[in-house]
C-alpha cells in the first residue's frame, strides 16, 4: 500500500523544479538539479519523566525532486537518562527508514517534515537487551546556508514501543524531543 502510494506521488513533485525554480542560498548560487544525496549529523535533546537525556545520530539519504528525501536513519541515546518506578539507566539504539518533506526548499529559510520508522535494541539496567520499534515523527525549519550545507532545527515525539519488563511500559521510554542537523550534500542537474 505504501509503495503504490510512494510510487503515484513521486511524480508529481519531480515536476516541483519548474514551478519553484532554483534554490535560494545564503552565500549566493542557485540550483537546478532534481535528484542528490544527502547526509546529515544529528544531536537531540530528550526530556523522559524522571530525567532527561541526549542523543545523537545520523541519516543518509537520496534526494527525490529536491523535497523529499528517502533514506536511512541511525540513533543512539549518548547519557543513560533514569526511568521508570526503579529509576534504572535507560540505553538504546535503533536504525530504520527515512521520510522527509521540505516544500519550498529552493527558499533559504523553509520548513521541514520528517518521519523515521525503525526496530533497535534496549538495555535497561541488569537486563538483557531487549527489541524495541520506534517511530518518530517531527516538524521544523531548514536554512540552505551554502548549496551544500542545510541546518536543520526539528522537534518531535520519539515513541517507543517496549514491552519486555513488568512495571515498564512505552510511556516510560517515549520522550518529547528537540533536534539540531547538521546536513551535507549534492543537488545534480538533470
Amino acid at each position: 500500500m505504501i509503495q503504490k502510494l510512494l510510487l503515484s506521488v513521486i511524480p508529481l513533485f519531480l515536476t516541483t523544479e519548474a514551478v519553484f525554480g532554483q534554490q535560494e542560498t545564503l552565500f549566493g548560487g542557485s540550483d537546478s538539479g532534481i535528484t542528490g544525496i544527502w547526509v546529515s549529523l544529528n544531536r537531540n535533546y530528550s526530556e523522559f519523566k524522571d530525567d532527561d537525556g541526549t542523543a545523537g545520530g545520523h541519516t543518509v539519504g537520496l534526494e527525490i525532486g529536491r523535497q523529499f528525501v528517502l533514506g536511512y536513519a541511525r540513533e543512539s541515546i549518548r547519557e543513560r537518562p533514569l526511568i521508570g518506578p526503579g529509576e534504572d539507566p535507560f540505553d538504546f539504539t535503533y536504525r530504520g527508514g527515512l521520510v522527509s518533506y521540505a516544500p519550498l526548499v529552493n527558499k533559504v529559510v523553509h520548513p521541514r517534515f520528517s518521519l523515521i520508522g525503525g526496530i533497535g535494541n534496549a538495555d535497561l539496567g541488569e537486563a538483557d537487551l531487549d527489541r524495541i520499534l520506534v517511530l518518530r515523527p517531527a516538524v521544523g525549519v531548514e536554512v540552505n546556508v551554502a548549496k551544500w550545507f542545510r541546518l536543520g532545527l526539528e522537534g518531535g515525539y520519539r515513541h517507543v514501543e517496549y514491552d519486555e519488563l513488568a512495571g515498564y511500559d512505552s510511556g516510560d521510554f517515549s520522550s518529547w524531543f528537540l533536534e539540531l542537523g547538521l546536513r551535507f550534500g549534492i543537488s545534480w542537474e538533470d
